[in-house]
């Protein structure tokens, strides 16, 4: 039992510590300028679902205090979003910097767990199908809503493309075996996008901020940030989390 709890320690000492080091360096967050591509949230996913979810809540606090200290210009600059915001409401800003944060690690375990009893009872087949295709389901609507943020797509024809291939991917694409990770990561994912976007656009609200001059770019940046993330959090968690469980069989 000691071994154990030293070893837990020891793995989420160093997720804590990439946690840090991608929230202090270049290598997680991506700056488009009005807004931060991040990459934060998949050591929160991973040791959430590797080592139980209060390790989540301390790596998702980690996360959110990366998150506070950019806003307020540490180590460089926020976005221009951030930045408008903050210059109304510096609370607002801690608060939509921290809670999806915490909120991450809640939701992939929970999906997780769902999962992983359900795929007993289920088809796992086809719920592995399902997993698999949300990559896919994920990347051709991002770029669909980059044409039509670009004026390259009407709305409706962008809107059909949008939801025909999302619907032929889950029901047509190729099987893995890792549903429940999948699935998890990209929930997980998505909380931190949805939760922090409209959070963001209920605090400009609330601030008495132009609410319809960012509409757009909220949503634009949600579906291509996002969808980005989410692809990244599919695509590295499940290998990743795969190889780790070996070696602790291993070990």
């Amino acid at each position: 039992m000691k071994h154990m709890n030293l070893r837990q320690f020891v793995i989420t000492s160093l997720f804590v510590a990439l946690t840090l080091v991608l929230g202090f360096t270049p290598l997680g967050i991506i700056p488009l300028g009005f807004i931060n591509v991040t990459i934060l949230h998949i050591p929160v996913i991973i040791g959430t679902i590797l080592l139980g979810w209060r390790t989540g809540l301390l790596l998702g606090f980690f996360f959110g205090l990366t998150s506070t200290l950019r806003a307020f210009g540490i180590p460089t600059p926020a976005s221009a979003l951030v930045s408008t915001l903050m210059s109304a409401s510096p609370v607002f800003v801690v608060i939509m910097s921290m809670l999806p944060r915490l909120l991450v690690p809640v939701v992939s375990h929970l999906v997780y767990r769902l999962i992983s009893s359900a795929r007993t009872h289920l088809n796992a087949p086809a719920l592995s199908r399902i997993a698999d295709s949300l990559i896919f389901a994920i990347a051709f609507p991002a770029v669909v809503i980059a044409l039509y943020a670009l004026k390259a797509l009407p709305f409706w024809p962008a809107a059909g493309l949008f939801t025909l291939f999302a619907a032929f991917e889950l029901l047509f694409a190729a099987r893995t075996d890792n549903a429940a990770l999948t699935i998890s990561a990209v929930a997980g994912t998505l909380t931190n996008t949805i939760f922090y976007l409209g959070l963001m656009l209920l605090f400009y609200h609330l601030a008495g901020l132009d609410t319809a001059a960012i509409l757009t770019l909220i949503t634009g940046t949600g579906i291509i940030a996002g969808g980005t993330e989410a692809i990244a959090a599919a695509v590295l968690t499940t290998p990743v989390i795969s190889a780790l469980k070996r070696v602790k069989t291993n070990a």
